[in-house]
């Protein structure tokens, strides 16, 4: 099975190549990631699965590293936009190493996205407080302030997570290991898609049916009428 979101990189991009890292990342005995499909949503709700996606802060990439992150990674934001979207993944294997040893592996993609957008917030309650009104780090990304109080809390970043899973995913799968039995298309699950078309081809007899069932008793109408009127002629 194909890892969700992997059908948004760009043409250029070797998809075979790039799961088969994104798989040894997470399988890394420093990282221990449970599914790899955490790693791809993360990807996608930091940037939309575009390369090196440069944000208005200067932060590059699939996690959106920082100048300051870049120096942790002993490299910089201006090296990082020279990659390729292969060679960007070393430095998502470095990152997340640095973090699990910092704050632990993560039970769930939830707080795998943590660990990337505000690694402080790892396992913190879903009050918590990420940043303030009036931060840098809060004007960067308001937007997830979804109450309007000028803070943003762990729930609202969860939130903001959310939004931005393929349509109908299934968000138990957000904790638990990959299922192999689970196939998508274009990022929607088979199933869906299938009865998608099943509704859509019953739609389609029932028209079908219903115009020409309409057809026929017009026909009938007309028919028994012009019998009536041939009746009614002076012999």
């Amino acid at each position: 099975m194909s890892l969700i979101c992997l059908n948004k990189l760009g043409w250029n991009v070797d998809k075979v190549a790039f799961e088969k890292e994104v798989r040894d990342i997470c399988s890394d005995p420093l990282i221990r990631i449970k599914n790899p499909n955490w790693l791809t949503l993360v990807f996608n709700a930091e940037s939309s699965m575009k390369f090196p996606n440069v944000n208005r802060i200067g932060a590059v990439g699939y996690i959106q590293i920082t100048k300051s992150t870049a120096k942790d990674l002993q490299t910089t934001v201006e090296h990082l936009k020279t990659l390729s979207p292969l060679e960007y993944l070393y430095y998502v294997r470095k990152y997340l190493r640095m973090r699990v040893k910092q704050y632990g592996a993560p039970d769930s993609a939830y707080e795998l996205y943590a660990l990337v957008h505000y690694p402080v917030a790892f396992k913190k309650a879903d009050n918590y407080v990420l940043y303030r009104k009036g931060s840098d780090a809060y004007a960067g990304n308001s937007a997830l302030d979804y109450n309007a109080d000028g803070a943003v809390t762990v729930k609202e970043m969860n939130q903001f997570f959310d939004k931005r899973l393929p349509l109908l995913y299934d968000k138990e799968l957000l904790f638990t290991p990959e299922d192999p039995t689970r196939f998508y298309v274009a990022d929607i699950e088979l199933k869906y898609i299938l009865a998608g078309l099943f509704f859509g081809l019953a739609m389609l007899v029932g028209i079908v049916y219903y115009f020409k069932k309409n057809q026929i008793t017009k026909y009938l109408k007309n028919h028994v009428l012009f019998r009536k009127k041939e009746k009614r002629l002076p012999i």
